[in-house]
């Protein structure tokens, strides 16, 4: 299911610009604040969590597929 929020934009130094991520997100797709995203602009901005081979990655299942799996 999407999730919709309306984030506004930081003016961040000199020249740059930050948008904060919800820490609910965060915590779900298990990503802490040294962990990198990668950002995808065609028409829309898509942000996109990088795992490491070193750390597991979510599940992205839906809850009734792990309803049924269980």
């Amino acid at each position: 299911m999407p999730i919709e929020q309306i984030k506004n934009i930081i003016k961040y130094g000199g020249n740059g610009y930050v948008v904060t991520l919800p820490r609910a997100w965060l915590r779900y797709y298990k990503l802490d604040d040294k962990d990198k995203i990668r950002l995808i602009a065609n028409g829309k901005i898509i942000i996109e969590p990088i795992f490491s081979k070193n750390k597991p990655k979510r599940s992205f299942k839906s809850e009734k597929e792990e309803e049924i799996n269980e």
